[in-house]
């Protein structure tokens, strides 16, 4: 579980099931989280465990999510969604209001104003409690027609919509992990991100953070991202940020955690 911010979005009975969780933890129980940002939530949430018994073992992306080596290849894996490379910026997420997805909106108006004329904006994911609030906004926006809703993509379609994008953008709220922010580090995507919750811990010093709940913060961050200097090397930094997260070093993590749990 995340923070009780993130458990009340999660959950479509309002959080009672991870609440009715966290109820059930006994002071001498042994817990693992997906991130340090999520066992200081637990820990908050529940006082009274053990802090030396409470551990983190952090995800993985699928290895799926890796450049394309060859840029014909990538124009045409694109060119099913209208989509040139870097001609768009990206964000992959369910369409849930902890996404942000308003403000991000917003804060791609406020961007294309500027002149950035042809950039569109394209976002990613099942519909979730979120996707009237991001119908009934594009409806009154200005850039309405530049925005691209896509739904749901499978990850073999997604790992070339990460690598084509001048940008990925992913300004959270809330995060208990924010695996599509490693997905897109791994194919080697310049990263907006928030300085929240657990989304530091899986960006590191490749990305650009922004404030999420300012929606300046996200335009300028925007704006550092396609057209700042830098951009080859967050790109560099992507792939070495990435390979900091794999399933093998999960599960070693893991079998370390349970052993210490045995002793």
């Amino acid at each position: 579980v995340g923070s009780e911010m993130c458990i009340r979005d999660r959950s479509t009975d309002g959080g009672a099931f991870y609440r009715e969780v966290l109820d059930s933890m006994q002071s001498d129980d042994f817990t693992v989280s997906i991130s340090e940002a999520t066992r200081q939530d637990v820990l908050r949430a529940c006082p009274d465990l053990d802090p030396k018994k409470s551990f983190v073992a952090h995800l993985a992306a699928s290895p799926n999510f890796r450049p394309v080596d060859s840029k014909p290849e990538l124009a045409d894996l694109l060119s099913k969604w209208g989509l040139s490379p870097d001609s768009y910026i990206l964000s992959v997420c369910t369409l849930e209001k902890r996404k942000n997805l308003d403000l991000l909106i917003d804060a791609f108006e406020a961007w294309a104003s500027r002149g950035n004329s042809k950039t569109r904006l394209v976002l990613t994911g099942a519909s979730g409690n979120a996707m009237d609030s991001v119908r009934n906004r594009l409806a009154n926006s200005k850039v309405k027609d530049r925005v691209l809703l896509t739904g749901f993509v499978d990850d073999a379609d997604l790992a070339p919509l990460y690598q084509g994008a001048v940008a990925f953008a992913y300004p959270s709220l809330q995060e208990g992990f924010g695996l599509p922010v490693l997905e897109a580090l791994q194919c080697g995507a310049v990263v907006v991100t928030a300085d929240n919750s657990s989304l530091p811990e899986v960006g590191g010093d490749a990305v650009i953070y922004c404030n999420a709940k300012k929606k300046d913060s996200i335009v300028e961050a925007l704006q550092t991202a396609v057209s700042g200097t830098g951009r080859e090397e967050l790109q560099r930094k992507a792939l070495v940020q990435a390979s900091k997260f794999s399933w093998e070093k999960s599960v070693q993590t893991l079998a370390d955690i349970y052993q210490q749990m045995g002793h």
